[in-house]
């Protein structure tokens, strides 16, 4: 049972740090247009912004340009749009500055260079947008602008977490559990992986289950690492899944439940290969042991589950 490593954003996180934010100080035509887009009435937002865009406001360029590069609610216009973009950015705008970064970072756009992004994503947390930190920090973290800075990247998560962005406060935790690096703090780690779990990210609620089922950075609690994994499971993590079927064949944190087992061994089988590897055997004597009611059961109930993306 290891830690969740990957400490990639999940599909949305870069759009979420590169998504314009309400400014409460803008135009009155501006703001406008923020809420026409939150609502997604990308239409009106676009043009409410075009108009205030002519007149050069700038918090209006930075949502009209986010919503032409995206093609949102209009015709895609990736050149117009990174236009307002980056006007705003010579002004330092930290939007635009973070969806500058954003686009370098992901390679969405052949005219800005990957290399381009650190620059870009550095002025957007100076400016403001500490949730840009993240971004900064997995760079930090895979060595992709120099040497591998695991401290720096630390140091970075927590400037994104402090701005409410999960995936970095999940990521800080992964840092902070691993007992090879010198600023190593489990209990620090469990208390950012409960942070992130009750925020919604189910790989955290993984890995904080872990953690309870472990004794680290705290009391080792079966039950409450069964909670944990069963919160992540119900979300669709494989993982937990995989964990909470075994705790059910053992009875551990909870009465031993063979179709409960072998339900959620249904659930995680197909999802992961190294997974698949580890079920086979599992599911090959929990057939053995259960009834055929029993199995039914669980078949069923399994099937009755649309898969999670």
């Amino acid at each position: 049972m290891t830690f969740a490593a990957a400490v990639e954003p999940p599909a949305g996180a870069g759009d979420q740090i590169a998504a314009p934010i309400e400014r409460p100080n803008a135009s009155a035509q501006a703001q406008s247009a923020w809420r026409a887009y939150a609502s997604g009435d990308y239409a009106s937002a676009l043009r409410t912004s075009l108009l205030a865009a002519a007149n050069d406001d700038v918090d209006a360029k930075v949502i009209a340009g986010h919503i032409l590069f995206h093609g949102l609610g209009a015709p895609r216009d990736p050149a117009r749009g990174l236009g307002f973009l980056r006007a705003a950015a010579a002004l330092d705008h930290p939007d635009a500055l973070a969806a500058l970064g954003m686009i370098a970072a992901t390679g969405a756009d052949h005219s800005l260079d990957f290399s381009e992004a650190p620059g870009f994503l550095t002025r957007a947390v100076q400016a403001g947008r500490k949730d840009a930190a993240f971004a900064l920090g997995q760079f930090k973290l895979t060595g992709a602008f120099g040497p591998t800075d695991k401290a720096g990247a630390k140091a970075l998560f927590e400037l994104a977490a402090e701005a409410g962005l999960v995936d970095a406060r999940h990521a800080l935790g992964l840092l902070l559990a691993d007992n090879s690096l010198a600023f190593a703090d489990p209990p620090a780690a469990r208390l950012a992986f409960e942070q992130a779990a009750q925020a919604g990210h189910r790989r955290a609620a993984t890995d904080l289950g872990l953690m309870h089922y472990r004794g680290e950075g705290g009391a080792t609690s079966l039950e409450e690492a069964a909670r944990w994994f069963d919160v992540a499971a119900e979300a669709g993590e494989a993982e937990a899944q995989f964990l909470l079927c075994v705790m059910r064949a053992r009875g551990e944190g909870a009465p031993r439940d063979l179709e409960a087992s072998y339900y959620w061994a249904l659930r995680a089988f197909d999802s992961d290969p190294q997974i698949d590897l580890r079920l086979g055997e599992i599911l090959t004597t929990l057939r053995a042991a259960l009834p055929v009611e029993a199995k039914q059961r669980a078949e069923a109930a399994a099937r009755e589950i649309a898969p999670t993306p």
